[in-house]
Order: C-alpha cells, then structure tokens, then sequence
C-alpha cells in the first residue's frame, strides 16, 4: 500500500547540544536518528550542522537510521570523495544526490542540495560542497526525466531563500 504523502526533511537534524552530546557519550543509535526514524522520513537532505562535527560524526548519524527502508540523505553538489567514511556511505546508497520515492502509486525524484558555503559555515573536513548548483541540479533533473520520472522535487538547504529563488 503506497501513502499519497512525501514526508521530507531539509536539513539540520542534527544540531550541537546537551542531546548530540548524550548521543556521542551513548553511541549508535544517536538520539535525533531515532525522534527522525519515528517521523518516518522518505528522503533528507544534509544541512551544515550535520558536518558541526566532521564527517565520522555525520557517518554515524546516518548509520544510526536502521529501520527499513531507510531514508537516502541527499546532496547533489557535494563531493565526498576525500572522506573515506562517507564513500562507505556513497557505496551503499545511502549518501545520494537523487532519490526515487513512490506516493499514491507514483514516482517522485527527490533532488538534494547543502549550501556551497559549507566550508565556512561548518567542519565537512575533505568534503567539498561545489558551487555550481544549478548545474548539479540540471544534472540530476536529466537523469530523472531519462529514467521516467516525471514529477521532481528540490530538497535544498541553502540557508537563504533569496538563493533559492535564484536558484
């Protein structure tokens, strides 16, 4: 039974604080993983404090979601090549730029985008957040449309909507 409802998320899950810092005391699962897993997210893009503390954080916060199926995070102008802990994640899926989801029986692509300015505004250690965002948007629009897809949606979190409209 497919629910006509996308269920998304934009970015800044999570956040520095008293309850990321139990979660680092704890362990997996970390506890904003399991208040997300309970909303049942069909995609997430990344946001900047999801890189607050480096890329092995982020690694483990995605590793924390285990209920299937579970949610691609997105990034289509992101390049994590130089972080071998997230090309883990790039291998398995679950780091994407571009997702399908069905709703109400149909196919939706899902597009994701963190600021360009991520290397400003946070610690992606060697990732690379490129700045050519229309064209990594384009890119992955295309390839949708090739594979059939017919209804997209931008999940961007571009910390301004001036950018967005731009965009």
């Amino acid at each position: 039974l497919s629910r006509g409802v996308v269920t998304l998320c934009a970015g800044d899950v999570i956040f520095p604080g008293a309850v990321l810092n139990a979660s680092l005391d704890r362990g997996r699962p970390y506890y904003d993983a399991i208040v997300a897993e309970e909303i049942d997210y069909d995609a997430m893009a990344l946001g900047n404090h999801e890189f607050d503390l480096g890329p092995h954080v982020l690694a483990e916060f995605i590793r924390s979601f285990t209920r299937k199926p579970r949610p691609p995070f997105l990034a289509a102008n992101l390049d994590a090549k130089a972080e071998l802990v997230l090309q883990f994640l790039v291998q398995e899926g679950r780091l994407v730029s571009r997702a399908v989801v069905l709703a109400g029986g149909e196919k939706i692509g899902v597009v994701g985008l963190v600021t360009d300015t991520l290397a400003t505004k946070s610690n992606p250690g060697g990732c690379v957040a490129r700045s050519d965002l229309a064209g990594a948007v384009q890119a992955e629009v295309d390839a949708l449309e090739q594979s059939g897809v017919n209804k997209i949606v931008l999940l961007s979190h571009l910390q301004s909507i001036k950018t967005d409209a731009e965009l």
